[in-house]
Order: C-alpha cells, then sequence, then structure tokens
C-alpha cells in the first residue's frame, strides 16, 4: 500500500494524474489502481501504454457527484 498524500501535497498535484499519484490519494496500491481500471471502475485515459487520471474526476468519483465511469 502507497503511503497517504497530506493535504499540502496533494494541494501541488497536477490535474493530469499518474497511476502513483492515484494511489496515493486513494491510499492503495498501484496494481489496485490499474485493477480498477482494467474493470472500468475509475475514469482513467490511456495514452500510449501510460494510463493518466483527471484529478477533478477522482475527486468527484470519491465524493459520489459523478459515476465512476465516463
Amino acid at each position: 500500500m502507497s503511503r497517504r498524500l497530506t493535504a499540502a501535497e496533494y494541494a501541488a498535484l497536477p490535474e493530469i494524474l499518474i497511476a502513483e499519484e492515484v494511489a496515493q490519494i486513494l491510499g492503495v496500491s498501484e496494481v489496485q489502481v490499474r485493477r480498477w481500471v482494467a474493470a472500468g471502475e475509475i475514469p482513467a485515459t490511456q495514452v500510449g501504454r501510460m494510463w493518466r487520471f483527471s484529478k477533478t474526476r477522482i475527486e468527484a468519483m470519491v465524493t459520489g457527484e459523478v459515476p465512476p465511469a465516463p
């Protein structure tokens, strides 16, 4: 499991995140983030071989403001 971010670290994150940053936000492993992406349970966009995540959409998903998948 990855370590959680402090409030200051979270605020400093860019809008477009990588799997490692999402794992830190959610307090899970990168492997779990990738499993959720594969299952369509977390919103992500593939760029080449890498997955990118919208910080805004992750926040909305966590707070229940939008459905997890587009």
